[in-house]
């Protein structure tokens, strides 16, 4: 039962340490950190990817007429907030072939999620561009969020701790650690 308890301590300890850290951490560092991140599961996954301000640079009617913006992201998370015109992958796979001359560019948190989709895709000869960095990134180079009614919104959804760096002025939303689950914090 002693160690169970120093277990305990030093996990509560390095929890309340982390969340203090990133809570005042600076936008630069955070973005650093995406960045540090993202080059971690880039040697892993292997897809093509396309920058957030390059998906800036397309013109509003050509993103329309040319790509599709899929959000990977669990549904709880979706119901915060998405990219303005972003469609989920449930929708995304129900019409397929509705899509079949677009380029695809998925999007999830950090671009995990989207990359392994990607690759899924590829896969199937589907033309598909992981956005890199996704949602954390677009906020970071200024785009905006839309929550399910199409209104502009400063709440995300970051799936967890580890992914807690969106800029300072989103509220960001996690999914429940075991920790929060046992001691109801």
């Amino acid at each position: 039962m002693h160690f169970r308890n120093i277990v305990i301590f030093i996990f509560t300890v390095f929890t309340i340490s982390t969340l203090l850290a990133s809570k005042n951490m600076s936008d630069s560092l955070r973005k650093q950190n995406i960045e540090k991140m993202i080059q971690d599961f880039e040697k892993k996954i292997f897809v093509p990817t396309i920058e957030v301000k390059d998906i800036f640079k397309i013109s509003r009617h050509d993103i329309k007429k040319d790509y599709i913006i899929v959000d990977v992201r669990e549904d709880f998370e979706q119901e915060v907030s998405v990219i303005p015109g972003a469609i989920s992958k449930k929708e995304f796979e129900k019409n397929i072939s509705k899509y079949k001359n677009k380029k695809i560019i998925p999007y999830c948190t950090i671009g995990y999620r989207s990359a392994k989709y990607t690759e899924e895709l590829i896969s199937k000869k589907i033309n598909a561009k992981n956005m890199r960095g996704s949602i954390l990134l677009w906020m970071h180079e200024g785009g905006k969020l839309v929550d399910t009614n199409g209104k502009s919104t400063e709440n995300v959804h970051v799936y967890g701790e580890k992914w807690d760096l969106a800029p300072k002025k989103y509220k960001s939303l996690k999914k429940q650690s075991w920790f929060n689950y046992l001691w109801g914090k």
